[in-house]
C-alpha cells in the first residue's frame, strides 16, 4: 500500500510502460508497482504506470496528445557530486527534447529540464 501523500502524475502521449521500465533502470532502488489500463477514457484507451523511482512514487499517464510541451513542472534530483548529475542528466537527455539546458541558475547550480 503507498502512503505517500501526494503522488504526482507525468502526462505521455504513448508508450508509458516501456518508460517507466527506462526510468526504473536509470534509477537507483526503483521499480514499477502497477499498471493500470483504461480502454474508455476521453483519450481512448488509457494506460497508467506507479512506479517508484528512488523511494518517490509517481504515476506516468498514456493520454494521447492534447497540448503542446513546456517546462511548467519539473523535479529536481539532488546528487552529492557533479559528476554524478552529469552522468544522470546525459542519460536522462539521450534523444529528448531539451527544453531547458544543464547549466547555473539563480535557483541552482545545476539544473536542466
Amino acid at each position: 500500500m503507498i502512503t505517500q501523500p501526494v503522488i504526482p502524475c507525468i502526462w505521455f502521449e504513448e508508450n508509458v510502460e516501456e518508460i517507466a521500465e527506462w526510468y526504473v533502470s536509470i534509477f537507483p532502488d526503483s521499480f514499477v508497482d502497477y499498471t493500470t489500463k483504461f480502454s474508455s477514457s476521453p483519450a481512448g484507451e488509457t494506460t497508467i504506470v506507479t512506479l517508484s523511482l528512488a523511494g518517490q512514487f509517481f504515476q506516468l499517464l498514456g493520454g494521447g496528445t492534447t497540448k503542446e510541451r513546456n517546462p511548467s513542472v519539473s523535479y529536481m534530483v539532488s546528487l552529492p557530486t557533479t559528476e554524478e548529475i552529469n552522468a544522470l542528466w546525459e542519460r536522462l537527455s539521450d534523444g529528448a527534447e531539451i527544453l531547458i539546458p544543464l547549466d547555473t541558475y539563480d535557483f541552482s547550480q545545476r539544473y536542466g529540464g
